[in-house]
């Protein structure tokens, strides 16, 4: 396994070592403390600590656990969604095993625990487009905050997400309407919007 880079170093020695949950929250001197990524790791370490396991080798299997989750939720998803176990299979491998994959899947980052959350999310917002109920809405919920607690940019990533949810539930609502009603609504509409515009 490789040395400590920079950023891991300094996730290491500011936000994790020594500090309590309180602490990690509260210490965010630089936005560089992924929060909730920093807490797993420090209850990670605090774990692996009784284990005569090299403390910086011991810090790169949280990342190595997150990666194996996320791709065993990718494969038992597709597999559940499409049928299909081998095409989806190859596909998951070949990410699985590619260099940035691999990179970012052992470092001492939130970048895994970030993936694993949104694909846990992706699956989430699939059940919501499904039946929508209290369960799967603050299962998405939670997963968000844990999302941007762990890296603030992943806001794009949910941004996206919930452009996807809403164009469903408009579409699955309208349609709805369309097959119990008429469409004179929508002619009124286009009335009224087209006497606005002209105007």
């Amino acid at each position: 396994y490789r040395s400590l880079w920079f950023d891991e170093a300094l996730t290491l020695m500011n936000f994790v070592s020594g500090k309590s949950l309180s602490e990690i929250y509260h210490n965010y001197i630089i936005p560089n403390n992924q929060i909730i990524y920093s807490m797993s790791l420090a209850l990670w370490t605090n774990i692996t600590n009784y284990l005569t396991v090299n403390y910086d080798f011991a810090s790169r299997l949280l990342s190595v656990l997150f990666s194996v989750i996320a791709v065993i939720a990718l494969y038992c998803g597709f597999k559940r969604e499409t049928g299909g176990k081998w095409g989806m299979f190859f596909i998951i491998t070949s990410a699985f095993l590619s260099v940035p994959f691999i990179i970012y899947g052992t470092a001492v980052r939130g970048y895994q625990l970030s993936f694993m959350l949104l694909v846990f999310l992706a699956w989430s917002i699939k059940n919501v487009s499904r039946k929508v109920t209290w369960k799967n809405i603050s299962a998405y919920a939670l997963l968000s905050l844990l999302l941007v607690g762990t890296i603030p940019t992943n806001l794009l990533g949910i941004g996206m997400a919930v452009s996807y949810l809403v164009s469903l539930l408009v579409i699955k609502f309208l349609m709805e309407y369309v097959k119990k009603r008429d469409f004179k609504v929508f002619g009124y509409y286009r009335i009224i919007l087209g006497a606005i515009v002209i105007a």
